[in-house]
């Protein structure tokens, strides 16, 4: 006699590899998407960085000081809300370099909180060519 169709036991095994897939497939997408949701904050956060670096790096030292204080000057922005709801912290730090009389440092610090409640952070330095007023 020939058998047609499959056994209980058949469709049974089936059906769990099928879930066991089904479960791989589940957890590579909230891998993906929590891997997807940082780098989108991370963006934002190097975006507000450095569009703050840019807007310190064209000021002069003496309007830097006239806003924040004397050199060494080290602030704390207002807070700023990325298109993606995250809401990024900004420091700043400017100062002399030693045995220069021309040359600054400038550091943004920018820090935000994860969905999932860690901290992340970025900061961007760099070094500015002021000169001396005569």
């Amino acid at each position: 006699m020939r058998q047609r169709g499959f056994t209980l036991l058949e469709v049974l095994i089936a059906i769990a590899l099928m879930g066991i897939g089904l479960a791989g497939l589940m957890a590579m997408h909230s891998t993906m998407t929590r891997a997807n949701r940082t780098s989108s904050d991370l963006a934002a956060a190097s975006s507000a960085g450095q569009a703050t670096l840019e807007s310190l790096r064209t000021r002069s030292v003496a309007a830097l000081e006239a806003d924040f204080g004397p050199l060494p000057i080290t602030a704390t922005l207002p807070d700023v809300d990325s298109e993606a709801g995250v809401t990024l912290a900004r420091e700043i730090e400017i100062a002399a370099v030693p045995s220069t009389t021309d040359l600054y440092r400038m550091r943004v610090h920018v820090s935000w909180s994860e969905s999932g409640g860690g901290q992340r952070d970025v900061a961007f330095e760099l070094m500015v060519h002021h000169p001396s007023a005569p």
